[in-house]
């Protein structure tokens, strides 16, 4: 009897396992069958356009960040929706040669219905517009994570094309990836060429921060040192007319400065926004911004000597500026827990005509001197 259930347990322990990995095998083929057999893929790429940019007046394409168009005139892009965008030059150029180079790994012939490979409504899909009205269209179905390729359809045809993940990557892009940026000027020598840092606020008299370059050690003769070395820093002159050094005062310009060179200028909020009533409406305006940023610097340029017969390096003085207005109150703390209750500040480079939203926590040295 005793042997007889020492059989048993072990004979029972296999059924179960059997019977689970029956199971598995069903679900898994059950899972498979949700996702059409295709053939092997091809060697060589299928091109699936086969005309020149020169011929292509717009590419549009809807993706699962909306639907972009770029119109093409010449070496000139813009969006379609609004001409005034500051669009991206090289990524709408990029964005067209993607286009026309789409290709696939392979091509099978449909044994299931559209629905089957995500066709009968895609959520994706490429328009290329030529210059006499005529249309290609891509359609992208389901993507295949046994096989890790999109399905594709050419112009409502019957053969479906088989699309690499990095194709339609390329039209994964919304208008934050094609603005073209405004870009804050940084001394390009750094700190060491900068003269003053000037902030200038609404409420009070401006704060100037002056850089002092460092003192060499001086020794004489016989080595002996007379006077120490001193290190660079800033000083401040405050609006009230004090004037203030050391540590402290180094401090505080080290980390405005820090703060103005290193912005973050990638959060666009409005673009072409050049009227003065718009401007004052975030704090921006040319005469009034909640703070003006200024640093002047010196670079060492080439220019051509007064007689035209060489060049000379000269040393000129420039600078560069940036607003910054009211608060961004409607979005404080509204996509980040650990932010709530922080706020954006408008931001815009002295000139430009974007408008940014910089958060707060990022200009904290400035903005404790208002």
């Amino acid at each position: 009897m005793k042997s007889l259930k020492k059989l048993i347990v072990p004979l029972a322990l296999l059924v179960v396992a059997l019977v689970a990995f029956l199971i598995a095998r069903g679900i898994a083929k059950n899972d498979e069958k949700n996702y059409p057999p295709e053939t092997e893929a091809a060697d060589t790429k299928i091109s699936l356009i086969e005309f020149s940019a020169d011929l292509v007046s717009r590419v549009s394409y809807v993706s699962d960040l909306g639907e972009v168009s770029v119109d093409k005139d010449g070496e000139k892009y813009s969006l379609t929706s609004d001409n005034g965008f500051p669009l991206d030059q090289t990524k709408a150029e990029t964005l067209v040669s993607d286009a026309l180079g789409l290709s696939a790994s392979g091509k099978i012939s449909p044994t299931g219905t559209d629905d089957e490979y995500g066709l009968e409504n895609p959520a994706k899909k490429v328009v290329i517009t030529l210059k006499n009205g005529g249309k290609t269209t891509v359609e992208i179905g389901d993507y295949n994570p046994y096989s890790d390729i999109w399905y594709a359809r050419i112009d409502g045809g019957g053969g479906i094309y088989l699309l690499s993940t990095d194709v339609t990557e390329d039209f994964e892009l919304s208008l934050d990836d094609l603005i073209a940026h405004e870009k804050f000027t940084v001394p390009p020598s750094g700190r060491t060429s900068v003269k003053t840092v000037t902030l200038d606020f609404t409420s009070s008299d401006g704060t100037v921060f002056t850089y002092v370059p460092a003192v060499p050690e001086v020794t004489d003769d016989d080595g002996n040192v007379t006077s120490e070395a001193v290190p660079d820093g800033f000083t401040i002159k405050t609006g009230e007319g004090e004037t203030l050094s050391g540590d402290e005062a180094t401090e505080k310009g080290n980390a405005v400065y820090a703060e103005l060179t290193g912005i973050d200028l990638t959060s666009w909020y409005a673009y072409n926004v050049t009227d003065a009533g718009e401007l004052s409406k975030y704090g921006l305006s040319d005469d009034a911004p909640f703070c003006r940023a200024t640093i002047v610097y010196t670079e060492t340029v080439t220019v051509a000597a007064d007689d035209s017969s060489s060049s000379v390096t000269r040393e000129v003085e420039k600078s560069t500026g940036l607003l910054i207005g009211s608060v961004v109150t409607e979005n404080a703390g509204e996509d980040d827990p650990e932010t709530e209750g922080e706020a954006d500040r408008f931001v815009r480079i002295a000139g430009g005509k974007i408008v940014y939203a910089v958060p707060e926590s990022e200009l904290e040295a400035i903005l404790s001197l208002s």
